[in-house]
């Protein structure tokens, strides 16, 4: 009889926790928020003795000075391969008589895109040349020509891994599908600590 009443009991406690589980972890975070406020409730600034007592933000800035010397040169480097190949990009596109950039960029929508695409191609480049963007559209269409150029290569790359390799295959997946699930502004801070602010960090985060 007690094994049933336990029984009961426990299929109770679950039903109830299944169904009401966010109101029971949502007043939990309000009650331990509460007794935060009453302990610290004059204090607007994370607590000192915390940060005293848990000095992660030092350990991180030795890793830094640490780590920084061995890591950067190389990434520098790669950097300026991609400064040099951004900025060639930009002269040649801005040298350029805009009519055959025009063409190069509209004629490939209507060939593809028929023709409402088509003149969609020509409405957006035609804007540039009448908002006086030219020059700034040509910055833009050089960093994402050389994004793709970069991101097809390495992705063709760990295609033919993954197709050799089933270990591969079974380690990048999860990365990739968490990496794609993740926004492109989490990118920035460690592109550009890398390789430095301006075209190459920008590149390299988008890719």
């Amino acid at each position: 009889m007690s094994m049933v009443i336990e029984d009961q009991r426990n299929s109770l406690l679950q039903n109830i926790w299944e169904e009401h589980r966010v109101w029971v972890l949502t007043c939990a975070a309000l009650l331990v928020s509460v007794v935060i406020w009453k302990v610290h409730g004059t204090e607007t600034v994370f607590p000192k003795n915390w940060i005293e007592a848990f000095p992660f933000a030092d350990k991180v800035n030795e890793f830094d000075k640490w780590i920084r010397p061995f890591i950067q040169p190389t990434t520098r480097a790669i950097g300026a391969g991609v400064t040099w190949f951004y900025e060639s990009m930009v002269d040649w596109l801005t040298v350029t008589q805009w009519q055959i950039i025009f063409v190069i960029l509209v004629l490939p929508a209507f060939a593809y895109g028929g023709l409402r695409l088509g003149l969609l191609a020509v409405f957006a480049v035609g804007s540039w040349l009448v908002l006086d963007m030219w020059d700034q559209a040509m910055e833009t269409l050089s960093l994402m020509t050389i994004s793709i150029a970069i991101s097809v290569m390495i992705g063709v790359l760990l295609g033919i891994v993954a197709s050799q390799s089933d270990r591969f295959e079974a380690i990048i997946k999860p990365i990739l599908d968490t990496m794609q699930t993740l926004p492109a502004f989490i990118y920035l801070i460690p592109a550009f600590y890398l390789f430095g602010l301006g075209a190459p960090g920008a590149i390299l985060a988008t890719v």
